[in-house]
């Protein structure tokens, strides 16, 4: 699973960034590494499937084998004479077992399965929660909704990772309408979720007015299952005079 994982997760970035991948020409590199895990997780999954026969067909031939050696067992041993009554009756329980032995290798199956995605769900639900961001930045200036002084973010608080954005500063005030330029993965979605307080600020100044509400579009849309008015609202109370207001 680990190697599957690996390889959709290098597939994903592959395909998400092949304009850069094809401006640098790495698509041999990318192409070897790809065939590297593919030819690890092949290797995986061909000795699974030999463990997986070998315990279907050890539980497919345990009804005959119980039965070969339970009659053995009441002939010889116990020296009774097998009547067809015995005989009939014997098959018919040794067939009704037949079926719920040969369901136990896919039950196995179906645990591994489940306690791989039981522990998955685990590690999500007991990852550390990003700290709420603090202003540290006292402004009077009211038109501003959002600064940042020579600040550092990161996605992660591993001290060897270095941050996605560093040394950044910016302002912006009530009003402004501004566009973010820049070449793929320079960290435009970073800065983004910067604003939102999704990153982790790892040093400088933070200021974000406590009245500021923010909408965010991201690249890959999202929605709820909801009707479209629910989508807008997003669990607010609907307000009908706020958006039949003329602005």
């Amino acid at each position: 699973m680990e190697l599957k994982d690996d390889r959709l997760k290098l597939m994903t970035d592959v395909l998400s960034g092949v304009k850069v991948l094809k401006l640098y020409a790495w698509e041999e590199s990318m192409h070897a590494r790809i065939s590297k895990i593919r030819t690890q997780e092949a290797t995986q999954r061909k000795y699974g499937i030999y463990c997986y026969s070998l315990v279907d067909i050890t539980f497919d031939s345990c009804p005959i084998f119980a039965t070969i050696v339970s009659f053995i067992g009441y002939i010889i041993i116990q020296g009774h004479p097998l009547t067809p009554q015995v005989a009939f009756i014997s098959l018919m329980l040794f067939n009704l077992m037949r079926f719920s032995i040969y369901s136990i290798p896919k039950l196995f199956q179906e645990v591994i399965n489940a306690r791989i995605s039981l522990n998955r769900v685990q590690d999500f639900l007991l990852e550390s929660e990003v700290p709420d961001l603090v202003n540290t930045i006292n402004t009077s200036d009211q038109s501003i909704v959002f600064q940042v002084k020579d600040a550092d973010f990161s996605w992660t608080l591993d001290p060897q990772i270095l941050p996605t954005l560093k040394s950044l500063s910016l302002e912006i005030k009530e009003g402004e309408l501004i566009g973010i330029i820049g070449r793929v993965g320079s960290g435009k979605s970073s800065l983004l979720s910067s604003i939102c307080g999704e990153l982790n600020q790892i040093s400088g100044e933070f200021f974000r007015k406590p009245s500021l509400s923010i909408a965010y579009a991201p690249q890959e849309t999202w929605i709820q299952n909801l009707s479209f008015r629910n989508n807008i609202l997003f669990g607010k109370t609907f307000d009908e005079q706020l958006y039949q207001k003329n602005y």
